[in-house]
């Protein structure tokens, strides 16, 4: 597999670790080769302009992304399908056609980490059952999952991301903390597979629930009822329930709160508004709400949070 920049810049896959400096001190994109065919990869990138990343390769492959800050996209091109991903979020997802487009966006600290293994190796890892549920959509590119980020899955990522590849025994450490979070997500695989024998999703069913994400991005301030979200896109409010959690970790509302906090905490974090200005952007009538909600949700309030 290999990564191209602008047509210019090839990072190699063969070497152990490799570190590629993106131009005009933009960041760079560290990958980390653990096994065969399974690969950890951290970008640290901020560009004054949308960077693309043009992805190809010859095998297929499970991915796992966690977006630590920023937003970036990914669109495969066989299919024109995108997938977005935002602070405080990560996907999963299988690519069974490796010909895509990685966008960053402009002005953005965006930082990942991402980790990326070859289906052959995957097949060597888990049960049949569960590959029947990985491979029963044959398209180019299905995106298994899309959560918020854990607290389990924050205090792996914080090590993750602060470990020195550079150290010879350090790739001892990332080898084994990645595959502490790749047997986290294929075990959730496998209660999805148990799951999907009492409830199925066709095409239509997962176009809705991607839609209903869509709406609950533009409405997290004053998201819509479950009834209407339910007429909106066409999908009874069972499947609408259940598909959402599954497949996004959780409940509708509870995403949409769960977004708004991290928007939140991006905006404090950025120090442009103060507490007051934010809460009335996030649609509160009153900044002590605003900030019992916060200290609810993360144990801090947002003024110390600031500090």
């Amino acid at each position: 597999m290999a990564y191209e920049v602008q047509g210019e810049y090839e990072l190699s896959t063969y070497n152990k670790t490799q570190k590629f400096i993106l131009q005009e001190n933009q960041g760079f994109i560290e990958q980390t080769r653990l096994d065969e065919d399974f690969f950890f990869l951290k970008n640290c990138v901020k560009t004054n302009k949308d960077e693309a990343f043009y992805i190809q390769g010859q095998s297929s492959y499970f991915v796992m992304n966690y977006s630590l800050y920023g937003e970036m996209k990914y669109h495969q091109n066989a299919t024109s399908q995108s997938v977005h991903t935002h602070h405080g979020h990560f996907t999963m997802g299988l690519n069974t056609c490796v010909d895509g487009v990685k966008t960053f966006y402009k002005d953005q600290d965006t930082k990942s980490l991402q980790l990326i293994i070859g289906t052959q190796n995957l097949q060597k890892l888990l049960p049949k059952e569960i590959l029947g549920h990985l491979y029963d959509n044959r398209e180019p590119f299905t995106c298994l999952k899309s959560a918020p980020i854990n607290a389990q899955h924050n205090f792996i990522l914080s090590q993750l991301f602060n470990i020195d590849p550079s150290q010879s025994l350090n790739h001892l450490l990332i080898q084994s903390k990645a595959y502490e979070l790749l047997h986290k997500e294929l075990t959730s695989l496998k209660t999805a597979s148990d799951d999907d024998k009492k409830v199925r999703f066709d095409a239509h069913d997962k176009e809705a629930l991607f839609a209903v994400l869509q709406i609950l991005k533009q409405t997290y301030t004053d998201p819509p009822s479950i009834g209407e979200l339910s007429k909106k896109v066409h999908l009874n409010e069972f499947k609408l329930k259940y598909g959402f959690k599954k497949f996004f970790g959780l409940p509708p509302h509870a995403w949409a709160n769960e977004y708004k906090m991290q928007k939140a905490k991006e905006l404090l974090s950025e120090d442009e508004l103060n507490v007051s200005e934010i809460a009335k952007l996030l649609d509160y009538k009153h900044v002590s709400s605003f900030s019992k909600s916060f200290k609810k949700h993360f144990g801090f309030s947002p003024k110390r949070f600031g500090e």
